[in-house]
């Protein structure tokens, strides 16, 4: 496979990805909210069982396994950003613009992994028992964490997309020439007469 088209379904995968554990992770607090208010009778017995806090230790349930998701694919990003970055180092000619995209790329995901999400998963854990009314300097600290968050992977998925525009679009590097079709025509000249074998 040629390694431009290659480098756009990994930068596809990257985006979907992501896409992906954003999903599962809303879906997550959505089942929890979802098992308290529409449960069957039996799963309501049990939850009862829980006490008054039954919806509170469900949602930090959901929030644990969303944090777990995240902090994999932050590794898988790293991973799969070194990999991608490698591969078109060597594998390609591309500009160094697009290298230095890359690496962009993958900063952002190591500044994540070892800063925004340790931060933003203890101060989720410090407001996930908290009452409502409670505690509200720490949710607005843990909102401010998560909006940070929320910034960079926007900018994350602009970087991508602005990235997989360029290669789709340049021919620079691409192996394309513009006048490809006419060198393609100039066999069937007199002067460039086919090989008799």
């Amino acid at each position: 496979m040629h390694a431009r088209r290659f480098a756009c379904f990994v930068l596809g995968l990257w985006l979907g990805g992501g896409l992906l554990v954003a999903w599962l992770t809303w879906v997550n607090q959505q089942v929890a909210d979802h098992l308290v208010n529409d449960s069957n009778p039996a799963a309501r017995l049990e939850l009862r069982a829980l006490g008054p806090n039954s919806r509170a230790v469900l949602r930090y349930q959901a929030s644990e396994e969303g944090r777990r998701y995240y902090q994999a694919w932050e590794s898988a990003q790293i991973i799969l950003g070194f990999a991608f970055f490698t591969l078109m180092l060597f594998g390609s000619r591309e500009n160094k613009y697009l290298l230095a995209g890359i690496l962009v790329l993958i900063l952002l995901v190591v500044f994540e992994r070892t800063l925004v999400t340790p931060a933003l998963t203890a101060q989720g854990r410090l407001v996930d028992f908290a009452p409502p009314d409670a505690a509200a300097a720490e949710r607005n600290r843990y909102w401010v964490l998560q909006t940070g968050y929320l910034v960079i992977e926007g900018v994350k998925w602009l970087f991508i997309v602005a990235l997989a525009g360029q290669m789709v679009f340049s021919r620079q590097g691409s192996g394309r020439s513009r006048d490809s079709r006419r060198k393609l025509d100039e066999i069937n000249k007199p002067n460039y007469s086919r090989v008799n074998w």
